[in-house]
């Protein structure tokens, strides 16, 4: 006997080594859940930005001839709105030549948020209408 409890009674060797075990056990034990948990929290994240659409790869589209904004949205999935937005088009003319950022996947940087109309608007179902009402021509 080494030493005594609170409660005033004796205390084996072998039990303080066997308490000290057990807390070891217990200290590994959550060490392996916080490490669950940080994968988990890095998962949910990475599928937050997926969801949002942010951390899209950025794409550079240099316009060709014949092209238009519905034809250049439906090819990368993504709106017209979309394309306006992040190229700060106020109308939807555009020009032969001319360089836009496209982010594939439609969200945009992941520094913006997008709203629920502009995820329902990249689904790729909602490009039939582009072929009905196409936008503007490109002009020379």
């Amino acid at each position: 006997m080494c030493g005594k409890t609170p409660f005033g009674g004796p205390v084996s060797v072998q039990a303080v080594e066997l308490t000290n075990d057990s807390i070891r056990e217990k200290e590994a034990q959550v060490k392996s859940i916080q490490e669950e948990r940080a994968k988990i929290q890095s998962s949910i994240s990475d599928i937050k930005k997926i969801k949002e659409g942010g951390d899209g790869e950025r794409i550079i589209h240099k316009v060709k001839n014949g092209e238009y904004l519905g034809k250049i949205a439906s090819k990368y999935r993504v709106s017209v709105s979309q394309i306006k937005k992040w190229n700060n088009l106020k109308s939807n003319n555009i020009r032969v030549g001319q360089r836009l950022v496209i982010y594939r996947g439609g969200g945009g940087p992941s520094t913006s948020s997008s709203s629920s109309s502009t995820t329902a608007a990249s689904s790729s179902s909602s490009f039939a209408w582009v072929r009905w009402f196409p936008a503007c021509k490109v002009t020379v």
